[in-house]
């Protein structure tokens, strides 16, 4: 035991010396300068190498400046612009090939939007009247008596009265108009007097006074202001009526570009700068065509002239394009550095080329919604007219547009029923918020609020083997806003998105002059809320839905307060009435075709808060999700 312990000692002090010994070691070693480490040596090393390396870059920047000034033999020189021009000069006959087919197209399709204008007759202008006469009383009298309902009050039920009582008038105008009986005078001075007395009703109630003049409770809300808003348009759309139209003022076309002939197919002795030069021109025409179409569309949907029409909204110019020839070096090229230049402006001009012919495809587009070329002029125009009145009939009904959807889109066959209309295909199980409609061909089925906000799923997506068989939201969307409305609703009142959709353009007429601009969101639930959330102001949100083949859909709009919405261009819905959001109020069976298809949505904001949703659903879907 004692020599295990004398062991240990004699290690650990063996162990104490060899480290003394290597510590002195080292230290004589550094004294002597053997291992010193002369850092700021270094530090020059450094700075030498960098100093070397800033030297040899400047040489290398001097030799490709003396390379770029080296003159090259000539014919080496066309050579090099030959084969550069060959190389970009085939894309940029493919996108001006792309340019000039859209340009066809848009001129197609202005001139059969003009040939509506220019075809309209006294009796066309007259109906057409008395149609949105009939669709505006409809909304005054159920708006009124739905706000009545919420907040009970005798004068309201009398303007819904009176409102109904306008719209028999208006109805049998309707039914006689063009049969020269000696009543219709006698009618049409019965509906200017129902509907003064419309007015002043809703006025009085509107500025919240009895009939007594006097201060009344429950009167004088948001949403009495605006149904008086609705009984003034209805008494000018009379008024209107009431006058003999000028036909040659309202068929005037002269302030629209002219139908030129159309450019020869680019020569293939054309060259690149020639080629670009025409693509500029063909991009230029197609935004003056494109103008036309839209203020065309809006004459005939509003029932007026094109001059009025034109007045109403914002043209759409064209980009600014990169200059090809001023960018050319006006001298022969002789150098290298002439060379590449002429290769980097060859290379822009085919990129601009290129965004021109996606610029021309995305115009076409919005040009064509629902072009109907398989109708005549006055078939398209009534069915557009059919469509339209059944997608204002807003919170609380269900309306098929499928069938009339499929038939302007050239999918379905004029000889057959369109089908738009509440009819056959759907009833209501009630009115709003908790109650959505029912299909007849399938008892028992009804989509509940709860069902919907629990089970819909985001996407804009839609394909027969996608795993998302039920409800989708649409939740990813483009928005700008907000504009001014002096909380009113004015479809009228036409803003920019519903002249084109332009991501790029900047509009300084925002509300209380703020400059507006497209924001992309996306929304993580149903309901979507614009970015900038502001009261008495209108808003516009689009988004595109892809599908893989042609398919009717279950549509459901909801909004606070109001919305008006395009699908490819048509109306499927519009709210004349301020209310709260509710995913029941109201459905559309809407035609979507294979391919992309638009939504656009107009929402109008009252006093308060706003947002708005869109969810769709195949039918059988729906069906499915209701008996389980």
């Amino acid at each position: 035991m004692k020599a295990t312990t004398d062991d240990r000692r004699r290690t650990f002090w063996a162990w104490c010396v060899s480290v003394t010994l290597h510590v002195v070691l080292f230290a004589v070693l550094i004294q002597s300068g053997i291992l010193k480490v002369d850092l700021s040596h270094k530090m020059q090393e450094a700075q030498l190498s960098q100093a070397q390396l800033a030297e040899q870059e400047a040489h290398n920047q001097q030799r490709r400046a003396e390379r770029q000034k080296r003159e090259l033999p000539k014919t080496r020189v066309k050579q090099l612009k030959r084969d550069a021009e060959q190389r970009k000069r085939r894309d940029m006959l493919a996108h001006v090939e792309q340019i000039r087919a859209a340009h066809e197209n848009i001129k197609r399709i202005k001139k059969w939007k003009l040939d509506a204008i220019t075809q309209r007759t006294n009796d066309d202008i007259q109906e057409r009247q008395l149609e949105a006469i009939i669709a505006k009383t409809e909304s005054l009298a159920k708006e009124t008596r739905d706000l009545s309902r919420r907040y009970r009050h005798p004068q309201r039920d009398e303007i819904a009265q009176l409102a109904k009582r306008t719209r028999q008038i208006a109805q049998t105008l309707s039914d006689a108009y063009g049969s020269e009986e000696p009543e219709q005078d006698q009618l049409g001075l019965q509906l200017s007097t129902s509907a003064d007395q419309t007015e002043s009703a809703a006025k009085t109630t509107s500025d919240g006074l009895d009939t007594a003049g006097q201060k009344a409770k429950d009167l004088g809300y948001g949403e009495d202001k605006q149904n008086h808003h609705l009984a003034r348009q209805t008494r000018e759309l009379i008024d209107r009526y009431n006058e003999a139209p000028d036909m040659r003022k309202l068929n005037d076309v002269s302030q629209a570009s002219p139908l030129t002939s159309s450019p020869s197919p680019p020569s293939q002795n054309l060259n690149s700068k020639e080629l670009y030069e025409m693509a500029r021109r063909l991009e230029k025409e197609i935004s003056e065509h494109y103008n036309d179409v839209r203020t065309a569309e809006l004459a005939l949907k509003q029932n007026t002239s094109f001059n009025g029409a034109k007045a109403k909204l914002t043209d759409l110019p064209p980009p600014q394009r990169f200059d090809f020839a001023a960018a050319l070096n006006p001298s022969a090229t002789t150098t290298i550095g002439d060379l590449n230049q002429y290769r980097e402006a060859l290379q822009k001009a085919t990129q601009q080329a290129h965004s021109m012919a996606l610029r021309a495809a995305n115009i076409l587009n919005q040009a064509q919604g629902l072009s109907a070329h398989r109708l005549n002029t006055q078939q398209a125009m009534r069915l557009h007219g059919t469509l339209t009145r059944a997608a204002q009939q807003a919170q609380g009904s269900s309306m098929d547009l499928s069938g009339a959807m499929r038939l302007l889109s050239g999918r379905g066959h004029p000889g057959k029923r369109p089908g738009a209309g509440a009819g056959n295909r759907f009833t209501k199980l009630g009115e709003g918020g908790r109650f959505m409609a029912r299909v007849n061909h399938l008892p028992g089925l009804s989509v509940r609020e709860d069902q919907v906000i629990t089970q819909a799923l985001p996407g804009r997506r839609f394909t027969r083997e996608s795993a998302r068989k039920g409800w989708l939201y649409l939740d990813t969307w483009y928005v700008i806003g907000p504009w001014e409305n002096h909380g009113t609703i004015n479809y009228q009142n036409v803003h920019p998105p519903e002249t084109v959709i332009d991501f790029d353009a900047e509009y300084g007429e925002g509300k209380q002059g703020q400059v507006l601009r497209w924001q992309y969101i996306q929304s993580n639930s149903i309901r979507v809320i614009p970015p900038r959330d502001s009261r008495d102001a209108t808003y516009y949100a689009y988004t595109e839905l892809f599908f893989d083949e042609d398919m009717d859909m279950l549509l459901a709009i909801a909004s606070d307060d109001a919305t008006k919405v395009w699908i490819n261009n048509q109306v499927v819905w519009q709210e004349n009435g301020l209310s709260q959001w509710y995913i029941g109020e109201g459905i559309r069976r809407v035609f979507l075709k294979k391919g992309t298809n638009t939504i656009l949505v107009r929402l109008e904001n009252g006093p308060g808060e706003t947002m708005f949703s869109v969810v769709v659903c195949p039918e059988e879907a729906a069906s499915s999700a209701a008996r389980n």
